[in-house]
């Protein structure tokens, strides 16, 4: 279990999730396999099989983790996250707020709280909904969670990002502009973090700050670090489009 959950961070850390050759898959059936009751493994495993494109699979193991362990945080935060990747928010949301009621301070659980909130959000915004009060709620409701998920872990990178980018949203500008200043002082980022800077950045220079120059500028910074990514990928086609 410990081997399997290992080699899957190390994925995680070096940007490789979605291939199954040569990853942390088949140590983790293998571990599922040996021991179908760990609350640790078996939800880590359903997750990957998800990833794969697996996500049928993965959601009978995440049904089976939840029978047997229904009040284990860990296991309901990643319960939380699949059913998130797999468009139910509703249900993410339920599990998230229930595990919250067991570690109120948890960074991670604020965090995944406020993607639910930012997915609705988002899927208004494209359905260009006009109840401007529910999209102000939901803003407000992303803004808290995030604030939170920062309060509990101070280099929480990403919460920070999605901070930012929900200021944007609200038009708090100068604070949108402080909160992407404090990652860009933080120190020992790793390459995939300054290219999710730099992309989110220009994100904000480009739609909220109408600078088109600036979101050139840093969209060519992360594509600049030559290392593969998701958000190197990003950067490329912002560029292109722009």
């Amino acid at each position: 279990s410990g081997y399997a959950i290992t080699l899957y961070r190390m994925e995680d850390y070096c940007g490789k999730k979605s291939s199954a050759e040569g990853s942390s898959l088949e140590p983790l059936r293998h571990a599922a396999s040996l021991n179908p009751d760990d609350p640790f493994v078996v939800p880590v495993f359903a997750v990957k099989l998800q990833e794969v494109g697996q996500a049928e699979e993965g959601e009978k193991y995440i049904k089976e983790a939840l029978e047997k362990n229904p009040d284990v945080p860990y296991v309901l935060r990643y319960a939380a996250k699949f059913y998130r990747k797999n468009g139910d928010v509703i249900k993410s949301l339920e599990l998230l707020k229930k595990a919250l009621g067991l570690t109120p301070n948890s960074s991670f659980l604020h965090h995944q709280i406020g993607l639910c909130y930012r997915a609705q959000f988002l899927e208004k915004k494209r359905a260009r909904c006009h109840d401007r009060e529910k999209m102000e709620e939901l803003i407000r409701c992303c803004i808290f969670h995030f604030q939170k998920a920062v309060e509990h872990k101070p280099k929480f990178v990403y919460a920070y990002l999605d901070l930012a980018g929900m200021y944007g949203e609200a038009k708090r500008l100068q604070e949108a502009e402080e909160t992407f200043q404090k990652v860009f002082a933080m120190t020992r980022l790793t390459c995939e973090d300054k290219q999710d800077l730099h992309f989110s950045y220009g994100r904000f220079q480009q739609f909220h700050k109408n600078s088109e120059s600036e979101a050139v500028k840093h969209y060519l910074e992360g594509l600049k670090m030559e290392k593969e990514s998701f958000p190197r990928e990003k950067c490329k086609v912002a560029l292109k489009k722009l």
